[in-house]
């Protein structure tokens, strides 16, 4: 029997495709904030997000899968943001200039401040960066600041980035998604708690339970109306698409099949939303231990390139 809806409540969404990737998760938050439901849920001024599987670490200097991504965009603000177009736009930093190919340096926003209420400045910028470089902080992410050779911080707002050479993509390595600023001397322990500078604080995380953020009621830019967002964890496709059905749940977004999307879509309660996304696949190789050989397979002569070959071409 379908689901009873109380008057003037508008319907769930069940979102099929990411809208520009981590972009598209923070305008849907806050687009979508009329989404309620009459029951299922405990709390009526909490969005329930599915996901398929817990983030994997929530330091945005290391966390690389999806989900740990797109929550730290949430918890954490970057030097610099991304329009509708892709292009690179202020964030952290409201200007910047570039005297010569190896120089950038970045003008911070005044009066922005850390959950915990410290004041954000470019002291924590400069450590941020420097705990990669200087490998305080185990991560393939410094990789993407591999040609920059140093950081400085004249006064309190304004960090320069000194480059080895020039290196056209460091703009975007610094914008959306890339690396959130952290707070100056933050190890390991931000893992397990983060604290950013936010749109939403951190709550608590559950493993393969859930992610629980709030509002950050001293956010320097745009408030979100959406007081609290918990991202519900289920790894299974069918049961996310009960959970919106049976109103549990207000949003999931790529978490289902196509055919599920088509027969959700003639659900009353719920809303099919299709936007234009960026989407990157790819097949990761380890080749650091391999045989090559040549000739007849069985027959050929390997060469061994590496010691402990572990992959042979024939």
């Amino acid at each position: 029997m379908p689901k009873a809806r109380c008057a003037g409540a508008q319907p769930r969404a069940a979102v099929s495709t990411w809208a520009g990737m981590v972009l598209a998760v923070i305008s849907l938050f806050l687009s979508l904030l009329f989404l309620a439901s009459c029951g299922g849920k405990p709390d009526p001024d909490t969005l329930v997000m599915i996901i398929e599987s817990s983030p994997t670490n929530l330091d945005p200097r290391v966390g690389l899968d999806a989900y740990s991504e797109r929550i730290d965009d949430l918890l954490f603000d970057d030097l610099l943001t991304r329009d509708a177009h892709l292009s690179v736009a202020p964030g952290l930093a409201e200007r910047w200039e570039i005297p010569d190919p190896k120089t950038y340096i970045f003008h911070l926003h005044h009066g922005v401040r850390f959950h915990d209420g410290h004041p954000l400045t470019s002291r924590d910028v400069k450590w941020t960066f420097d705990s990669l470089l200087q490998d305080k902080i185990r991560s393939t992410k410094a990789a993407a600041y591999r040609f920059v050779d140093h950081i400085s911080a004249p006064d309190d707002y304004t960090v320069i980035f000194h480059l080895s050479q020039p290196f056209a993509t460091l703009l975007w390595n610094l914008s959306d998604g890339a690396i959130g600023i952290v707070p100056y001397g933050s190890g390991a322990e931000v893992t397990n708690h983060p604290v950013g500078s936010g749109p939403f604080r951190f709550v608590s995380a559950q493993q393969d339970k859930e992610v629980i953020i709030e509002r950050n009621e001293d956010y320097w830019g745009q408030k979100s109306n959406v007081k609290t967002v918990r991202f519900m964890v289920v790894p299974d496709t069918t049961t996310r698409a009960l959970e919106l059905r049976k109103g549990s749940a207000d949003i999931a977004i790529n978490a289902l099949t196509p055919d599920m999307v088509l027969t959700l879509q003639h659900d009353s309660s719920l809303q099919t939303l299709r936007a234009p996304g960026t989407v990157l696949g790819y097949l990761a190789f380890n080749i650091s231990h391999f045989e090559r050989c040549a000739g007849a397979a069985g027959a050929g002569v390997c060469h061994r390139s590496w010691s402990n070959p572990r992959l042979s071409l024939a």
